[in-house]
């Protein structure tokens, strides 16, 4: 069973992506579909009995919500902020990333954990009472959250949304970065000794293989390398971008096929660059920057680089 032919389609999503539905119970499930199409926005919505999914992208602002009974949630981007937020009975959790920090605000019946991360330093408060089961149900939460948005881009891609016109007449892309996102930057080099070249290395926090044909990795100047391998779970892949990194400083940008930026990771002056958060310090000749950890949010430098293995 399909999704949707395209934007103008009057074909019906099925619940098998929205919902873990069987492919054998779809055509049993009574759904309905509305859509709305201008110059000024763009509104489509899917609903069956078992849930409901709805996008409405103008002026350069997209909003989707994917409702299931008992769970909630909405993404929405504009070109200042991304918000993610998931609301169930036993928790909610809202996530909202700016250019230059990024805040996560989980709230149960027995508390509230909030983290923020800015200038490459995260620090966490909580109010409430049982911390320990707060921070348990806030990491499942985080968990579903990934789920769920997960779900929404792949609507997304198979309802094919189109492009929209800002009220400035500019054309908008709909493509939504994911939260959370498994493929991360986790090392680089970008001054090595006499005879080495400069790399990257990729890491998947995630348990399965991810495709990364056409992402692209990016600095302050533009496209410096075009993907065409698959990382394995808890793998890595390391790249080799030779005389394109700037000694004094600059700014790896991660995009998957979409367009969309998944991780980025400046150091040193890069005047111009788009991202400025976060940042780590100017690795010495023949040193890596890279995560203390694989996967951490942590960056630290490098005496011996570790290029396609474990940080540590």
């Amino acid at each position: 069973p399909i999704l949707v032919t395209g934007p103008f389609s009057d074909t019906i999503p099925t619940g098998r992506l929205v919902l873990n539905m069987s492919d054998v119970d779809v055509d049993e499930v009574p759904s309905k579909m509305s859509k709305i199409f201008s110059s000024q926005n763009f509104v489509k919505t899917y609903e069956t009995a078992f849930g409901r999914f709805s996008v409405n992208i103008s002026a350069g602002e997209i909003n989707e919500e994917l409702s299931k009974p008992g769970k909630v949630t909405i993404v929405n981007q504009d070109t200042q902020r991304t918000i993610w937020k998931i609301n169930t009975l036993q928790y909610q959790l809202k996530i909202t990333k700016k250019p230059d920090s990024v805040r996560q605000v989980c709230t149960t019946p027995d508390g509230e954990l909030e983290k923020v991360k800015q200038r490459g330093e995260v620090t966490e408060s909580f109010q409430g009472m049982n911390q320990n089961y707060v921070i348990e149900v806030c990491a499942q939460a985080e968990k579903d959250l990934q789920e769920e948005v997960n779900k929404i881009e792949q609507i997304v891609s198979e309802s094919e949304i189109p492009s929209t016109e800002n009220k400035g007449g500019n054309t908008t892309t709909t493509t939504l970065p994911p939260a959370n996102s498994n493929i991360m930057i986790n090392e680089f080099v970008s001054d090595p000794n006499t005879g080495d070249s400069e790399w990257i290395e990729l890491y998947n926090k995630g348990n399965s293989s991810v495709n990364l044909g056409n992402w692209t990795v990016h600095d302050n100047s533009g496209t410096i390398k075009t993907l065409s391998v698959s990382i394995e779970g808890k793998g890595f892949v390391a790249f080799d971008v030779s005389n394109r990194l700037n000694n004094a400083g600059d700014v790896v940008i991660l995009k998957n096929n979409a367009g969309a930026v998944i991780d980025q990771i400046g150091y040193g002056d890069f005047d111009g660059a788009s991202y400025s958060e976060p940042t780590v310090a100017i690795p010495e000749n023949g040193k890596s920057a890279g995560r203390t950890t694989d996967g951490s949010s942590t960056w630290v430098l490098f005496g011996v680089p570790t290029k396609g293995s474990s940080n540590g």
